[in-house]
């Protein structure tokens, strides 16, 4: 997905509609999740990634809801640490 969206025409496509926009959203969020189950250092990158480019469109950026990072940003770096 984050090559898709840092190309100018994938991210142009996905925010052509508000439904592409937010299942794009719904499926970042849903990862999110997942990372606090098993956290990824480099997923978790990946996704941040996804958001900022996310954000570049400045018609949507404003419904772009960001998952609370502090929390599994620990849980994350934690898991990395003792691993």
């Amino acid at each position: 997905m984050q090559k898709i969206l840092l190309d100018d025409v994938g991210l142009n496509y996905i925010c052509a509609t508000a439904e592409r926009f937010f299942a794009v959203g719904a499926v970042l969020a849903t990862m999110v999740q997942l990372l606090a189950e098993q956290p990824s250092v480099r997923l978790l990158k990946h996704i941040i990634r996804c958001y900022l480019r996310l954000s570049d469109n400045p018609r949507l950026a404003q419904f772009l809801h960001l998952p609370h990072f502090a929390s599994i940003l620990f849980l994350v770096i934690l898991a990395d640490l003792s691993g």
